[in-house]
């Protein structure tokens, strides 16, 4: 009698125990961020970054790591003076990896708002435009001819972003996420793509 009773209260025990414990969460996401490109006038396209993202919960605590590469593809809208006709200008590739700990200020059992830092280095790849020159025809332009002159930077900087996450299934996850992210070495003055970049975004991902 007194072994069963024993087995059960270590049965019983052993599945609170294990009800408790929860695996650190970890997750795949996939991201698109609208970045605001300083020193702009208005009207000018969006610098669309397209980032995939892992992160995972640091053992049972508020904090998580997260690792992420993005890619961005932005033209500068450019004027030719003194007609009212825009093309293409400079041209920025960039990718970039950051890693970031970020701590959860709120965590439900469906939703967590987390906000972070960390370092963030890039490779750039910059086509500057030469020799611009355009045929008229009155007050239009015919055509517009120019070169493009590659060169490639590396610079290295810091991110700050906060991550809003809900859970619809299990596994199933979205999000909203909004950061800043700014360079420590000089950059090409000639980019399109320079100084501190914010950005505002939507992120979907599983969790396992």
């Amino acid at each position: 009698m007194k072994k069963s009773i024993l087995s059960f209260l270590l049965f019983t025990i052993c599945n609170v125990s294990f009800a408790q414990y929860q695996m650190p969460s970890k997750s795949f996401r996939v991201a698109i961020e609208a970045n605001h490109v300083g020193g702009n006038a208005s009207g000018q396209a969006k610098a669309v970054k397209y980032s995939y993202i892992y992160s995972e919960q640091i053992k049972l605590s508020r904090w998580d790591y997260e690792i992420s590469v993005g890619y961005i593809n932005y033209y500068r809208k450019e004027k030719f003076s003194p007609f009212d006709y825009y093309y293409k200008g400079n041209h920025s590739q960039r990718v970039v990896g950051d890693a970031s700990i970020l701590y959860s200020i709120l965590k439900k059992e469906r939703h967590a708002f987390r906000i972070g830092l960390g370092p963030s280095v890039w490779y750039q790849r910059n086509g500057d435009v030469t020799n611009l020159s355009a045929t008229t025809n009155g007050q239009q332009i015919e055509n517009l001819t120019f070169n493009r002159e590659y060169s490639s930077e590396f610079n290295v900087g810091a991110n700050l972003k906060t991550d809003y996450e809900y859970l619809i299934t299990p596994k199933l996850i979205v999000g909203l996420r909004a950061g800043v992210t700014t360079n420590f070495l000089t950059p090409d003055a000639r980019a399109s793509l320079l100084g501190t970049l914010s950005s505002v975004g939507v992120s979907v991902g599983y969790r396992f």
